[in-house]
This record gives C-alpha cells, structure tokens and sequence, in this order.
C-alpha cells in the first residue's frame, strides 16, 4: 500500500527490543514468552527488508548486558529510557544518512 501511494518512500523497520515484564532480573526469557514472540515478529519483519525500498534495523542485543536488560535502557522493562532511545539513535543514524544520499 505504502508503495502504490508514496513509490519513492523507504520503510525503515525496527526490530522489536528486548522485554523483561514482570522479572526482577531484566532477563527476557523470564517473561512469559512475550518477548520470544516479539523476536519471532522481528525475524518476520527483517525477511521484508530488502535494502533498496525496506530496510531493517536490529538493536535487541546492543540492550543486554549480559544477557539481560539493565534498568538503565529500559526502567520498566519495555519501553526505552533516555539512554534506550539513545541505542536506537545510534543505530539508525548511519541507515538514515545512506538513505537521505540516495545510497
């Protein structure tokens, strides 16, 4: 739909973060399953990308430290903090870059 309105856009797709809901430890895998399934949803959005028009982004792991999610990204284990959005920030700067090139 995107490209019969707009032909000339580009879709930049982020990759879910990781979520720790509930945990006390930030460790996802103790979260009830929700944040395999948003991995499972990002690995479905990156098979769309393909690096001309749709271009993917993945930052989950630069958000664990150990294997887990610091406070410090995420105080609530889900959304991003400032230093969370910081993360994302720095992945999405150099794609942006290329993309406002035309690269």
């Amino acid at each position: 739909e995107i490209e019969k309105r707009q032909p000339q856009a580009k879709v930049v797709l982020l990759a879910y973060q990781p979520r720790a809901v509930g945990t006390q430890d930030g460790d996802p895998t103790k979260d009830g399953g929700a944040d395999q399934r948003n991995r499972e949803t990002s690995a479905e959005m990156a098979k769309l990308a393909d690096g001309r028009k749709v271009f993917y982004v993945d930052v989950y792991d630069k958000f664990l430290k150990e294997g887990k999610l610091p406070r410090v990204y995420s105080a609530d284990y889900i959304h991003p903090t400032e230093r969370g959005y910081a993360i994302i920030r720095s992945a999405l700067e150099p794609l942006l870059e290329k993309i406002a090139q035309g690269k």
